[in-house]
C-alpha cells in the first residue's frame, strides 16, 4: 500500500511541475494554485492520520 501511495504522489508531482513549466503559464496559474492547496490540505490530513494511527501510548 506505501507503494502505491508513493507511486501515486510521483504522479501528482509530476502534473504540478509540467502545469508549472508549460509554455502558457498565465493559463494555467490559477489551477496551480487550487493543486498548492489541495497538495497541502492532503498531506496535513495524511499527517494527522499518521499520528493518530501510530500514537499507540494514548491509545485506550
Amino acid at each position: 500500500m506505501l507503494r502505491e501511495a508513493i507511486t501515486k504522489w510521483r504522479q501528482v508531482e509530476n502534473c504540478y511541475y509540467e502545469l508549472i513549466l508549460s509554455e502558457d503559464g498565465s493559463a494555467v496559474a490559477d489551477d496551480v494554485k487550487i493543486i498548492e492547496e489541495t497538495i497541502k490540505e492532503t498531506k496535513k490530513e495524511f499527517t494527522e492520520a499518521l499520528s493518530s494511527d501510530f500514537n499507540t501510548s494514548l491509545a485506550s
